[in-house]
């Protein structure tokens, strides 16, 4: 009776120990503990800045002299669309003669163009909606990827995904400012751009509501340039204004 209480308990045993390697097998592996990557310094560059300006040109020469313009008028966050002629060596260039400032190119369809657009100097990238290839391998990147949304669903596919900022596209044509303060409102601590149909007229009501506002200026440099020197100056004056007055008003709430 020893003899089989001892096999019994040994055959126990050795069930427990197999049960115990199986459920450890089952176990997702634990990967080794990494400090979150820092975030693309395109990102605090553009919440420091607040205005995204985007420059769309019929031909190099013309987006040339227009981003000279912009950034002599106090422009530090230039997109430069895809679609404009020459837009990688109009970025290369800009790269080389103001290193402090940012770059980068919107309307970005595809990985292919994403990586030309990078190899010529971009810190940052746009896309009308979101390209996830471009997402997912920019993952972690020192370049900065801001996919297009528009529905609270593709916010939350946007972030969950590694988007760290989104661009809500169109904004004029679904409702402007309202729509911006309805979006906002679940989404509280996500970087938003409104884009599309931002004007000088519209821009206080859009700067209180996101960190962010995206302006479309002009497609030649006349209007750009006056743009630049009529408006874009009081601008800027007015919107770190509003930003002093709403810290002295966080301030004063504690």
């Amino acid at each position: 009776t020893g003899q089989r209480l001892a096999a019994v308990t040994r055959s126990g045993n050795q069930d427990a120990r197999r049960r115990r390697s199986t459920a450890a097998s089952s176990r997702l592996p634990e990967s080794p503990r990494r400090d979150p990557p820092r975030p693309p310094k395109a990102l605090a560059a553009i919440l420091r800045s607040r205005v995204i300006a985007c420059l769309r040109a019929q031909d190099g020469e013309t987006a040339m002299q227009a981003a000279h313009a912009a950034v002599r008028g106090g422009v530090s966050v230039l997109e430069i669309v895809m679609s404009t002629p020459g837009v990688l060596e109009v970025v290369e260039d800009l790269r080389k003669s103001y290193p402090s400032l940012t770059f980068g190119v919107g309307t970005v369809l595809n990985a292919d163009d994403a990586r030309k657009a990078i190899r010529a100097g971009a810190q940052f990238l746009m896309s009308p909606g979101t390209v996830m290839e471009i997402l997912h391998d920019l993952d972690g990147s020192e370049v900065l990827y801001i996919p297009g949304v528009l529905t609270p669903t593709e916010v939350i596919s946007a972030c969950n995904a590694g988007a760290k900022v989104v661009k809500v596209y169109p904004v004029s044509a679904i409702g402007g400012e309202m729509y911006m303060s309805a979006l906002k409102k679940p989404f509280p601590l996500v970087p938003m751009v409104a884009s599309q149909g931002i004007t000088i007229g519209r821009w206080p009501c859009l700067v209180s509501i996101v960190p962010i506002f995206f302006s479309l200026f002009a497609n030649i440099v006349r209007i750009f340039c006056w743009c630049l020197s009529s408006n874009l100056k009081c601008l800027f004056h007015s919107t770190e204004t509003l930003s002093k007055k709403q810290s002295n008003e966080a301030t004063y709430s504690k």
